[in-house]
């Protein structure tokens, strides 16, 4: 999945570098949906329940560690600012490394291949409703933080960054992107990135983590949810749940030792 990210985002890369004009009509129409500035009605500002549901469970873990308190009192510092500070990350200036992103690359978004002996043969991403043009440090950080299980983040972070970044030079050098930039997109390039953009990641992986998690007595159906529906509901299950609180404790502390040290 990472080298299918990674291969979506150098192509797109490359026909912004190497045809400017092809690029600027395929980015122009994207607006953005979930975070636009100064809207007070947008889908994004349900962030706040993804906060509070964070924050609840994450108290509710009875060993509370001096970095778990830690995290907890930056989350709360967050209230009632994340979806600004969102906001300004995504309307920032389009630097010439941003790309075309999904917006939406979690689980059940991608469609799976398989030949008759059960080996993977492709990959395809479906949903590209909230496509933005922007880093793709964002993609990166929502699939991860969403969708790969605590114990692959744990144990194989680095090689998933370092996986990414090496088919995504090797995608863009076979698209002939000129050395010049290929000198620029570098490991340190890619970590600074996702620095940038990694309270996005925070953000978005306590989100999810009630669609992601969910039981099937309480899975949502999708199809038949409009925008105004979720603005308007408890999107977030109040109801402490251990298996979740354990994977809004291990996002949190990721984020807290990569990030925020």
């Amino acid at each position: 999945m990472r080298e299918a990210l990674a291969k979506w985002h150098a192509k797109s890369v490359s026909i912004k570098l190497k045809d400017p004009e092809s690029f600027e009509k395929l980015a122009s129409p994207l607006k953005e949906n979930i975070f636009p500035v100064d809207s007070n009605d947008a889908v994004g500002r349900t962030v706040d329940g993804g906060l509070d549901s964070a924050i609840s469970h994450l108290e509710s873990i009875k060993l509370q560690t001096a970095e778990l308190k830690k995290v907890i009192e930056y989350v709360k510092s967050l209230k009632n600012k994340c979806y600004d500070i969102i906001a300004k990350l995504l309307s920032l200036p389009k630097d010439r490394y941003f790309t075309i992103c999904h917006g939406d690359a979690w689980i059940n978004n991608i469609l799976y291949k398989y030949d008759k002996n059960g080996k993977l043969l492709d990959i395809k991403f479906v949903d590209f409703q909230i496509s933005r043009h922007t880093s793709v440090a964002l993609d990166f950080h929502y699939f991860v933080y969403s969708s790969v299980r605590s114990c692959i983040i744990e144990d194989n972070y680095d090689n998933l960054i370092e996986l990414y970044h090496r088919t995504f030079v090797e995608k863009l050098k076979e698209y002939g992107v000129s050395e010049g930039d290929l000198k620029n997109l570098t490991m340190e390039w890619f970590k600074s990135e996702l620095k940038k953009f990694s309270l996005y990641g925070l953000v978005t992986g306590f989100w999810l983590i009630h669609v992601v998690l969910a039981d099937e007595t309480n899975v949502l159906d999708m199809d038949k949810i409009t925008a105004e529906d979720i603005k308007n509901m408890e999107f977030f299950n109040r109801t402490i749940d251990a298996t979740k609180a354990e994977r809004f404790k291990f996002i949190a502390l990721h984020y807290l030792r990569m990030y925020m040290q």
